[in-house]
């Protein structure tokens, strides 16, 4: 495969999202909330 490789159309995919992010969504900023809302991956945060 050339080195790259190819998700399953049954794996999730996910994106690690910064707590600065979440809390301007949360905080209802408009740029935080279109790029949450935009994001088609599974949505995590780290709380290390």
């Amino acid at each position: 495969m050339n080195g790259t490789s190819r998700l399953s159309p049954t794996m999730t995919t996910r994106l690690l999202v910064d707590t600065d992010v979440l809390i301007d969504y949360l905080r209802d900023y408009p740029n935080a909330v279109s790029y949450v809302e935009a994001q088609q991956e599974r949505l995590l945060i780290s709380l290390w």
